[in-house]
């Protein structure tokens, strides 16, 4: 497996920086939708700002 380079890195930490700080700064509209979407209530789960690729 090769490994990462530092830019990779520090890349990949930015994503999961700016995922997070997306995640506790939701507008009014997105807290409305998350409420609609949790608890699997139509079938599927989803998942709020994940950082995809990894």
């Amino acid at each position: 497996m090769p490994t990462q380079s530092r830019q990779q890195l520090k890349f990949q930490a930015l994503l999961a920086e700016r995922a997070r700080f997306m995640r506790f700064n939701s507008t009014d509209t997105e807290l409305a939708l998350w409420r609609c979407l949790s608890g699997k209530r139509l079938g599927v789960a989803f998942r709020r700002q994940v950082v995809v690729d990894r």
